[in-house]
This record gives structure tokens, sequence and C-alpha cells, in this order.
């Protein structure tokens, strides 16, 4: 169960070279101040040493040494509402959540956003790239060519989207190609193998039966009725190594066909449990991110006193959890 303020709270965090990008309620990359986002500056602490523990495991040479960074975060950009989700690509940090303006660092001009944006690494500015939608933007991944979005908005661009689009990743222009039919939200994408793969609360995309998480069509969208992970309950987080390994975490108890709880591999062609179950995977799971090789998972753990968790993926037991 998520303690009170949580589920309002969920970050998302991405490594970029020399730094940190991460993403809280409120602001990006910025603090806040005051009793009622005590919950925020947990799940932001959390962030930082996943991603941190990630960047330092899959960099040759470091597995043991400190990476110092500020407590306080730089001058960055600004929203008037929550962040959920960050994608950084080359030079471009995309940003997505529940917002309707954004503002460069240095008091920057305030440009009208809704709920999805683009800034520019090295100079802050706002990107001209737009595609507003009507609803929360929970997921975002990109091949540096086109921008897949998810979330629970039913238009994104003025134009219908049920939850799930692609953009130019230039401009956000709404890509025509595809354009599928699904059930429930999209709080999870990852891409790998040469598809598309979403998680969140939907059962069917394009009439084909897909429970919770989805094997697609990067062009059209369209579902691999081959895949059936079936898991029970939602997916809020999918994500694909560089090697080909797709792991999914969320705050189901079955999948695949197997009882397991909250954390799982799955076979990235037919949707079935593959590989260890993962010790001390005993609460639902906000984030999953993986060494670029697929050895390591780490996760953010919803629940009592919010943890960031790290497992190997050989055996599935956890080398490391740190309490946010």
């Amino acid at each position: 169960m998520l303690e009170p303020g949580e589920a309002s709270s969920a970050i998302e965090a991405s490594t970029v070279t020399g730094g940190l990008v991460f993403a809280r309620r409120g602001r990006l990359n910025a603090a806040r101040e005051g009793s009622n986002h005590r919950a925020a500056r947990r799940a932001a602490r959390a962030a930082v040493a996943l991603v941190m523990a990630a960047a330092v495991l899959s960099v040759p040479g470091i597995a043991g040494a400190a990476i110092p960074f500020p407590e306080t975060p730089n001058d960055a950009w600004d929203t008037n509402g929550d962040v959920f989700a960050v994608k950084v690509v080359g030079s471009t940090v995309y940003v997505g959540g529940n917002f309707t303006t954004v503002r460069a660092p240095g008091n920057g001009p305030i440009a009208s956003r809704g709920n999805l944006a683009a800034f520019d690494m090295v100079s802050g500015e706002v990107l001209p790239f737009a595609a507003d939608t009507n609803n929360t933007v929970r997921a975002i991944e990109s091949d540096g060519t086109t921008v897949w979005v998810g979330g629970n908005f039913s238009t994104i661009g003025s134009v219908g989207r049920n939850g799930l689009a692609a953009l130019d990743a230039q401009t956000g222009a709404v890509l025509a190609a595809f354009d599928v039919s699904n059930n429930g939200a999209v709080y999870g994408l990852g891409l790998g193998n040469g598809r598309l793969f979403a998680g969140g609360y939907f059962t069917n995309i394009e009439g084909v039966a897909q429970g919770r998480v989805a094997s697609l069509d990067r062009t059209t969208g369209v579902p691999d009725p081959g895949f059936q992970a079936a898991a029970n309950e939602a997916a809020r987080d999918v994500v694909v190594s560089a090697t080909g390994r797709l792991f999914v975490g969320g705050g189901f108890t079955e999948i695949g066909g197997v009882a397991q709880e909250y954390l799982a591999e799955l076979d990235p062609d037919t949707g079935s449990t593959i590989g260890p179950g993962f010790e001390h995977a005993d609460a639902p799971i906000l984030d999953v991110d993986v060494t670029p090789d697929g050895s390591m998972v780490f996760a953010a753990v919803a629940g009592f006193q919010n943890r960031a968790q790290a497992w190997s993926t050989f055996d599935g037991s956890r080398r490391w959890h740190h309490r946010a």
C-alpha cells in the first residue's frame, strides 16, 4: 500500500553525461520546502540513490567508487505542476506530467506546454517541440527520431489518441501511422528487440488481449498476439537492457503464467516469465532501471519508507537497498 501522498510523488530519473536529471512533484531538478512535500523529497532522494548506483555499476572500473553530487540541485527548468516522466536523448530532455507552463533556467520566459515539453540540456532553452495533451503524461520513450508517449490522455496535439501516441521527435507532430485503441492508461514504455513494450492498466490493445504488458510494432502500434504476459494487476514500468532483456515492475502478483510478485523478467517474444524470482521484492514497484548488460536491475519501491533496491539478475539476490 502507498503511504499518503506517495501516489502523487512518483519520480522518474535519467543519467546523463556529467550529471543527473531527475524529476519529482512540482519541479524538474529544483528543491521545494515545506512539510507537505516530505514524501516528494524522500522520493527524490530515492531517485538519486537508484540512478547514481545504476550509473556506477554500469561504468567499468568504478563499481566501488564514490561519485559526489551536490545536495542542492542546480538552477534548472521549472514547471507549474507535477513531472512524472523524463527521457534524455542526446542533448534533449523530454519531460511529461501534469503541468501547463514551463520555464527555462535563470528566470527565463514562461512557455505554455500542456503536460509535455522538451528542453535543450546545454543552452537550457525550451524547445519548439510541442504536443499538448488533455490529461497526464506518465511515460516517454524515444529512439531520437520518434517519441512515444503514454498516459491518461485522450487527445495529444489536438489529435485523438487514447493514452498512447507516437510523435516526431523534433516538432511533436502526431504520427498518423501509429493509431491504436486501448482500454487503460499507459504508465511505462521501453524499446528493445525491434519492439516497443508498454506497461499499464490496460487489458486490450487494438482488439488484442494484452494483459497490462504489451509488445507493439514501433511504427503502427499493432500488438503481437503471441506476446501474452497477462499480469493480474498494473505494470507501472518496463525496461529493456542493451542486451535485449525485458524487466517489468508494478503491483502484480501473477505474471507470465506464474505467481511472481512485483518484479519479473519476461521473454520478449512470448511474455512468459523467465529467470529467477527476486528476493525481498515485497511491495509494489513504481520505476525500474537496468544496467546495459542486464546483470543488475534497480527499482523504486512503494510502501512504508520508500526504498531504492538492486538485484542480481543471475540469481535474483538482493544486492542492496536504501530507505528514502
